[in-house]
């Protein structure tokens, strides 16, 4: 019987994700640059792999703590918050749906602290690596199937499937394990260049807030395809349990004084934060995926 390892889908996760706000033991670890996809509308275009962008109707991602900083926090293979004040955390974890909030704002539960009077440069988010996206697109002119195709949460091969059954609408989740480009390796950092947000890394890490990069291989024997294509495996970096996004921000960060009233926390989810892939190059979609949100940090000052 022949055997086949099945690791494309999991290839592509490593354009899934920025969080705002290939790699063996031994090997030095190799940052990879987040590449945007286009907006969809018609058919996917690109050919095999190829994804399209699209606002989601709704986004979950689950936070934990944010800080601002006045030098890079991950300089270093692990977590280090001295220069670093910690403005709001719940170590239970906060569900958020950014969409939800495009038309209004929320306060999260957990302690909110003021940070010194001071110009921080950098924002730190600690986050949980299981995202969630619903969304629609409408496919016209695809060699396959035209219609409106629908994000769900049945996974075939570690990956969720889009469907053109709009009664298995639902919510896709997918667990951000690996930004590798090849899906060899474990890659544990990416990188992305954000406009007006500044730059910014994602980084999987452990439970001491160190990066992992150990590879790890998890095999799936899920039904339906050919047998004789058994194994499907996909890579991973092992003991990750977090992602921590470092954010470098454009015009020297934001200052707070004795005048800030307020620190503001922005968002972004439009345009980006849901993601089609054609897999097979026929112009319509296959599988759904939580795609970018950027965090936009402001003040409020008292005159």
């Amino acid at each position: 019987m022949t055997r086949k390892a099945w690791c494309y889908v999991d290839k592509l996760r490593a354009t899934l994700i920025i969080i705002s706000l290939s790699l063996l033991v031994g090997q030095s670890t190799q940052a990879r640059e987040f590449t945007a996809s286009p907006a969809c509308g018609g058919a996917i275009t690109g050919g095999a792999g190829a994804f399209c962008q699209v606002t989601p109707e709704a986004y979950y991602s689950t936070l934990y703590e944010i800080a601002v900083c006045t030098s890079d926090p991950m300089a270093s293979s692990t977590l280090d918050l001295t220069t670093c004040s910690v403005v709001w955390e719940n170590s239970a974890g906060v569900e958020v749906n950014p969409v939800a909030l495009m038309s209004g704002s929320e306060t999260l539960a957990g302690t909110v602290n003021r940070p010194p009077d001071g110009t921080y440069g950098y924002m730190v988010a600690i986050v949980d690596p299981a995202l969630g996206t619903k969304f629609s697109i409408t496919i016209e002119g695809s060699a396959g199937t035209d219609g409106t195709y629908y994000s769900t949460a049945t996974l075939y091969r570690n990956a969720p499937l889009m469907t053109t059954n709009a009664a298995d609408y639902a919510k896709s989740t997918d667990v951000m394990k690996n930004f590798s480009a090849t899906g060899g390796t474990c890659d544990p950092q990416l990188d992305a260049d954000v406009g007006e947000g500044g730059t910014m890394s994602a980084y999987l890490v452990n439970d001491a807030y160190q990066i992992t990069s150990t590879s790890k291989r998890i095999d799936y024997e899920e039904g339906g395809g050919d047998p004789s294509q058994y194994p499907f495996y996909s890579i991973t970096c092992d003991g990750a349990t977090k992602i921590v996004s470092v954010q470098k921000m454009l015009n020297d960060g934001i200052t707070i004084s004795h005048k800030t009233a307020s620190l503001n926390l922005a968002l972004k989810v439009t345009g980006s934060a849901g993601l089609a892939l054609d897999q097979d190059g026929d112009g319509d979609p296959d599988h759904s995926f939580p795609g970018p949100w950027m965090g936009v940090l402001s003040t409020t000052e008292v005159q």
